[in-house]
């Protein structure tokens, strides 16, 4: 292990400084020991594709340290990884919870070091029909569209309020407001503004759908 970790440090030819350390025992408490030592680490690691199957495979390093590791969680796909390049877009999918908002600190410091934009998107969660999911007193479909179009103003408030806050600290930033699934919004919100890096929360709001590792995050993940 430790010639290997020297021979890839042999092969960084940035000016970063380097720093090398081989951890015995159970990985995922290993790693996050280190990451308690070391005050803004970030945990990165390679997730392996799962093609074929709709749900992660529960227990992987990666997932493991979502589940339970207090620091930024870096979870690159395979081929990814390979062609990985700097940061230009980052999307932040935001749900309105202070929770999720904890990536913006990280996302802002990245923003700021590297001058990528960050893009800010809120999904009205909804069943493809106008009707919120977690509305369940309303009655009609005129009902269903006054709410929805109700969250839908309380989301572009949000976050153009968002926006126009990380712009006063010259980064550049969008914001977007989606309708539907949230997993499947977010997943098309990657694709329309060329995402390199996507920074979710693993945990937001609570309630009938939570934006928790078992629901949005985990369906991202997969």
């Amino acid at each position: 292990a430790t010639n290997y970790l020297a021979a890839v440090v042999s092969a960084v030819t940035s000016d970063q400084r380097v720093e090398t350390v081989v951890l015995c025992g159970n990985s995922v408490d290993a790693l996050m020991h280190v990451s308690a030592e070391r005050p803004g680490a970030i945990l990165a690691c390679v997730s392996p594709r799962r093609d074929g199957q709709s749900t992660p495979r529960h227990g992987s390093l990666g997932e493991m340290l979502i589940l339970r590791a207090s620091a930024p969680v870096l979870l690159v796909p395979v081929p990814t990884a390979r062609t990985l390049t700097l940061f230009g877009n980052v999307l932040l999918p935001l749900d309105g919870s202070l929770p999720a908002e904890t990536t913006l600190p990280l996302a802002l410091t990245l923003a700021e070091r590297s001058g990528a934009t960050l893009n800010l998107a809120r999904v009205v969660a909804s069943d493809g029909r106008g009707a919120p999911q977690h509305q369940t007193s309303v009655s009609g479909a005129g009902a269903s569209m006054e709410v929805e179009a109700k969250q839908i103003n309380e989301a572009q408030t949000y976050l153009k309020r968002l926006a126009d806050a990380l712009r006063q600290r010259d980064v550049r930033a969008t914001w977007e407001v989606r309708c539907g699934p949230p997993a499947d919004e977010i997943l098309r919100a990657t694709q329309t503004t060329n995402t390199n890096l996507l920074m979710v929360a693993t945990h937001g709001r609570g309630g009938v759908r939570p934006w928790t590792l078992g629901s949005v995050t985990e369906s991202l993940v997969a």
